[in-house]
C-alpha cells in the first residue's frame, strides 16, 4: 500500500513540476512582451513583395505548436524530392501559414522551382505578389520567431492596418551549423483598418 502511495505521489510531483515549468515559461514570455518595444522604422515597412514559384509540400495542424517540427519535416521531405528529381535545394526557401476559421493552420514549405513538378506528393504552386505587405526581418534562431511575429502584429495594429491574408516566412540565410545566424523575412499581407 505504501509503495502504491509513493508511486502516486511521484506522479503528482512530476505533473506539478511540468505545470510549474509551463507557468514559468509563460511568465518569461509575458515579461519579455512587456519589455519589448515595437519594431523601429528601420525594422518595419509596408511595401509590395514579389511572388514566388515553389515546389511545395503542405500539412494541416490543429493550431498547436511546435510549428518548427512540422516545417522542418516538410522541408526535409521536400529536399529529398528535389534531389530525387535531379535538382539541388536552393534558397531562399519559403513557408506559409494559412489560419482557418476552425482553428486549423495549413503550413506550406517550398523551394524555388522553375521546372515541371516531379512525381510524388510535391506540387508546383505560384504564390502571388502582395501589393500591401507588412515586412520585417528576424535575425537569429527560430526560438525567437514567435516574438518577432508578435512585434510585427503590434506594429501593424499601431499603424492602423489590419492583417489580410496568408503570412509568409522567407528564409534568406539558414546556415545549418549556426541557427543564431539565420535571417528570416516576415511577410504579412495587410489592408487599411
Amino acid at each position: 500500500m505504501l509503495r502504491l502511495r509513493r508511486a502516486e505521489l511521484a506522479e503528482q510531483i512530476d505533473a506539478d513540476r511540468q505545470r510549474l515549468a509551463r507557468v514559468e515559461a509563460r511568465l518569461r514570455s509575458i515579461e519579455s512582451e512587456s519589455a519589448m518595444n515595437t519594431l523601429s522604422d528601420n525594422d518595419f515597412e509596408i511595401t509590395s513583395v514579389t511572388g514566388h514559384r515553389l515546389l511545395s509540400l503542405a500539412a494541416t495542424t490543429d493550431g498547436q505548436p511546435p510549428f518548427g517540427e512540422i516545417v522542418s519535416s516538410l522541408f526535409g521531405r521536400l529536399a529529398d524530392t528535389v534531389v530525387a528529381a535531379g535538382g539541388a535545394p536552393s534558397g531562399p526557401t519559403v513557408a506559409t501559414y494559412d489560419f482557418a476559421d476552425d482553428g486549423t493552420i495549413r503550413v506550406t514549405a517550398g523551394f524555388p522551382w522553375e521546372a515541371a513538378g516531379p512525381d510524388g506528393d510535391a506540387e508546383v504552386v505560384d504564390l502571388p505578389p502582395i501589393g500591401q505587405c507588412a515586412r520585417s526581418v528576424h535575425r537569429g534562431s527560430m526560438a525567437g520567431i514567435g516574438d518577432a511575429w508578435q512585434q510585427l502584429v503590434r506594429r501593424v495594429d499601431a499603424e492602423g492596418w489590419a492583417l489580410d491574408g496568408v503570412c509568409r516566412e522567407v528564409y534568406l540565410s539558414t546556415p545549418f551549423d549556426d541557427p543564431d545566424a539565420w535571417v528570416t523575412e516576415l511577410q504579412q499581407p495587410v489592408r487599411r483598418a
